[in-house]
């Protein structure tokens, strides 16, 4: 009983449950269309966000059956149940598989269209695992997209208007956290004395370059929430748009502040992870969504 209490714990850490927190970017949509109060569309949006998480744990298993010799020589990946023998690939491939399985059966339940789109992402996720993570600025560029994707699905699963304001805000900002990511993990190899990540197409050498292009990427982000704000389509959405521009400071010191503490050197390498948990990360979400609710009443 002991034996198999210790394989569902393993199991239970290789999910990533914490993770699925990531897996609310797919409200975004539901958010900004100001359908929060449609109980149709929140109940099945919840059923997108699961969709999504299930077949995100399917990849993570996948993805440490993958990295196994890899991530037995990161100085945190080692302890994970796969790389530390708690778990075995065998077993890893089956959960994994499983997990893929119902979560394209969830989507498969609300609509082919969102079927089609986790589709995407569960290839694109499989074909960075065993490749595309190895290329220059292309891993970065995945990362972007698999968050961007999940917000694509929130717009799709519930036939929402298809925002190009969204969608291109969404891909500067991830893509901006994705270089965070690449260069949190430079940091780790200059404080190991490391030249070359293993299983990574950069060298310690590349931290300055991953830097600019990352804070660029933010900033534009902002520049492109400017100009929906400045946008003829806001009027129609809010009462009082103006209040909007508020957002742009917001999310300028949001970035800044996450690009500091990087280049600091304590930016664990999961930015989205560490937002999640970080108190003045969460203060400017609620910022940002009274920001919102007050252009649309007041």
């Amino acid at each position: 009983m002991t034996r198999i209490k210790f394989k569902i714990r393993a199991i239970i850490t290789t999910m990533r449950l914490p993770h699925w927190l990531k897996n609310t970017l797919v409200f975004i949509p539901l958010l900004t269309s100001h359908q929060l109060t449609n109980t149709d569309m929140l109940v099945k949006n919840l059923f997108i966000f699961l969709a999504f998480s299930f077949s995100a744990s399917g990849v993570y298993f996948l993805n440490d059956v993958l990295d196994l010799q890899a991530d037995k020589h990161h100085h945190e990946k080692k302890s994970r149940p796969i790389a530390s023998g708690q778990l075995s690939p065998r077993m890893g491939v089956i959960c994994g598989i499983f997990y893929l399985l119902v979560g394209i059966g969830i989507a498969f339940s609300i609509s082919m269209n969102l079927l089609a789109i986790l589709i995407v992402y569960i290839v694109l996720a499989v074909s960075y695992s065993i490749k595309l993570k190895s290329y220059l600025i292309l891993d970065v560029l995945c990362l972007s997209a698999f968050y961007t994707i999940r917000v694509i699905a929130g717009m799709v699963g519930l036939a929402l208007y298809f925002s190009p304001w969204l969608l291109i805000f969404s891909m500067f900002m991830f893509l901006s956290l994705g270089f965070i990511k690449r260069s949190s993990e430079l940091h780790n190899l200059r404080l190991f004395k490391e030249e070359k990540a293993k299983g990574r197409g950069y060298v310690e050498a590349d931290l300055e370059h991953l830097t600019r292009m990352g804070i660029a990427a933010g900033y534009n982000a902002v520049l492109v929430l400017a100009l929906y704000i400045n946008s003829d389509q806001i009027r129609s959405m809010y009462v009082t748009p103006e209040w909007l521009w508020l957002l742009c400071p917001i999310v300028v010191y949001w970035i800044s502040r996450m690009w500091m503490i990087t280049n600091r050197g304590n930016m664990p390498e999961d930015p989205v992870m560490f937002a999640i948990k970080d108190r003045p990360s969460l203060g400017i979400v609620i910022t940002i969504f009274s920001v919102m609710v007050l252009a649309m009443v007041s």
